[in-house]
């Protein structure tokens, strides 16, 4: 019996979809592959999907199954590897911000 995880970064509308998803597709394979991680038993990994349209990025997600006690370590990691991928290949991370101004009344 295998744990699903279930882990979803965001991309700017502008992001090639395809690329990204690729880019980010192979390094779960490569992850899945090294020793650290032989023990995690990955298997049934999926390509990733959009699964949400979101209000500053496109939601993709990536599904795989690891034995039940590797899977929230197995999530972190591949949360930071998916983040440094995205780094190394360039692909934008939207990171909504909010402006705030602020007005000064002179003599109050």
């Amino acid at each position: 019996h295998k744990g699903r995880v279930s882990v979803q970064i965001g991309v700017s509308y502008d992001t090639d979809l395809r690329a990204a998803a690729a880019t980010f597709h192979a390094a779960v394979v490569e992850m899945t592959e090294e020793e650290a991680w032989e023990e995690a038993g990955a298997e049934d990994i999926r390509q990733p999907f959009v699964a949400e349209l979101g209000d500053d990025a496109v939601i993709l997600e990536f599904r795989l199954f690891v034995v039940p006690t590797q899977r929230r370590p197995f999530e972190r990691a591949l949360r930071e590897r998916l983040v440094q991928v995205a780094a190394d290949a360039q692909i934008v991370l939207p990171n909504p911000q909010l402006e705030v101004h602020l007005l000064s009344r002179v003599g109050a």
